[in-house]
């Protein structure tokens, strides 16, 4: 139906497989499928479309009849057995279909294979009759076909019941044994004998192969679908006074030994009117008022006593606990929002300076001995590159020692008297600052190596 380009909804036990005993909306015998398959009815064109049901015929066919027990006269079968229960709820779920496809005037086909007993269900035979009534003896069509004539394996006959005379063009007359393809046929059934020597009937794995539809069919049905459709009979009329709204019309029930519906049938208020925005249909807003009575096996007073003698009790009040966490929070937060206005002000913020510095002077020196490394492979370039490394791993032993120095201040609050070997560092460091300077004066070991890979720098 949607590669005819037509907005179509399947409903089929192969689309979803609950993996729990919940209820399946793909399954009919379910409540959430039957909800679903009348929901998805509601919601079609009114007079303007088409629906096709495929019932699962395992337990209607004349194959199960020595399991199910049915026959002509006795379509309903041993409802004993689960299968013969299911189907039965089935067929007369989608009789309840049916009739509402007749009723909002759309076009419906209910296919089965040849041998099926669904016809003689009383079920259908009384929604064949209603309709019957309403459209007249032409409302209902039935026809037979070969399935065989629609490529398919095997011949299998098949009839349909529609609200449509258009879909007796699916039968195209007697099928010839040379239009059934002999190759690979399968074999559907096992003819063998019992104890007592009668001849008996079973299925086989390949008989379940025939439950689908070959292509060419479900293309002829396509075709059919807007011929079906303007053809559609059995709806009957609707009265010449106004319909009662639903709500009305629930009034009128009569609910026999149920509490809670005699509760719901009196306690339904309409508070508000209005249409649906994407249909227009109208909508009833409602609330149900039930009244109930709550029991308790203990009174007000020992609840709140009860409530009293825990609040009292010290061993309850958490929250005292933990008051030592909102003052170690406090403190935290008051050093991160110590911030210096003015870094004039702070006695330490040479030193601070001079930390950084030592740290962005190694990062040149590295940044110099790779760029030696890459452009120079001479000997004098290699000297060079080894006496800074020397001299980098020895600053950096120093900036260690510095910072060290620096966290125990900080944990002392920088305390005269546990400082002096601060103090100390510091004067060295500032002592050697001849090693930073780029312009060779001084003398030093560190202003001579770097004189070198100035002239070599610029020689090259």
């Amino acid at each position: 139906m949607r590669s005819a380009q037509y907005k179509s909804v399947r409903l089929d036990l192969k689309d979803h497989t609950p993996k729990t005993k919940k209820s399946n909306y793909m399954d009919l015998t379910h409540a959430a499928g039957f909800a679903l398959a009348t929901v998805v009815l509601l919601k079609t064109v009114f007079e303007d479309f088409a629906c096709h049901f495929g019932l699962k015929c395992s337990s209607l066919c004349k194959v199960n009849v020595g399991t199910s027990m049915r026959s002509a006269c006795s379509s309903e079968g041993f409802d004993g057995h689960a299968s013969v229960k299911m189907s039965n709820m089935l067929l007369e779920r989608t009789a309840a279909l049916v009739l509402l496809c007749t009723a909002l005037g759309g076009a419906w086909s209910v296919e089965q294979p040849g041998g099926s007993l669904m016809e003689y269900f009383p079920t259908w035979r009384k929604v064949i009759h209603h309709i019957f009534q309403c459209g007249g003896n032409t409302a209902v069509t039935i026809v037979h076909w070969w399935m065989g004539h629609y490529s398919a394996r095997t011949a299998k006959r098949h009839y349909a019941y529609s609200n449509s005379c258009t879909v007796r063009k699916i039968d195209r007359g007697k099928l010839h044994r040379t239009q059934i393809p002999q190759e690979n046929k399968p074999v559907t059934c096992e003819k063998y004998k019992d104890r007592s020597g009668k001849w008996r009937y079973k299925g086989t794995s390949q008989l379940k192969q025939t439950e689908e539809y070959p292509m060419p069919f479900a293309r002829a049905m396509v075709d059919l679908v807007e011929e079906m459709k303007a053809n559609a009979k059995g709806q009957p009329a609707l009265p010449d006074e106004a319909v009662p709204s639903a709500l009305i019309t629930m009034s009128f029930f009569t609910w026999e030994c149920d509490p809670f519906l005699l509760r719901l049938q009196f306690g339904i208020e309409i508070i508000s009117q209005r249409c649906n925005a994407y249909d227009g249909v109208q909508e009833f807003w409602i609330v149900v008022k039930e009244s109930a009575e709550r029991t308790e096996s203990t009174s007000y007073e020992e609840q709140h006593s009860k409530r009293s003698k825990a609040d009292a009790d010290p061993k309850c009040q958490f929250e005292k606990q933990f008051t030592g966490l909102g003052a170690l929070d406090a403190r935290e937060q008051k050093e991160k929002n110590t911030v210096l206005d003015d870094p004039k002000h702070d006695k330490y913020a040479q030193d601070r300076k001079t930390l950084d510095s030592m740290i962005s002077k190694s990062g040149k020196l590295r940044s110099l001995t790779r760029d030696l490394g890459k452009n120079y492979s001479d000997e004098a370039a290699k000297q060079c590159i080894q006496t800074l490394e020397a001299e980098i791993k020895k600053i950096d032993e120093q900036f260690d020692l510095c910072q060290h120095v620096w966290a125990q201040g900080e944990m002392d609050s920088f305390r005269s008297e546990k400082c002096s070997k601060a103090l100390a560092v510091e004067l060295k460091v500032r002592t050697a600052k001849k090693f930073y300077s780029k312009k060779g004066h001084g003398g030093t070991v560190y202003d001579a190596e770097f004189d070198k890979i100035y002239h070599l720098l610029v020689s090259g």
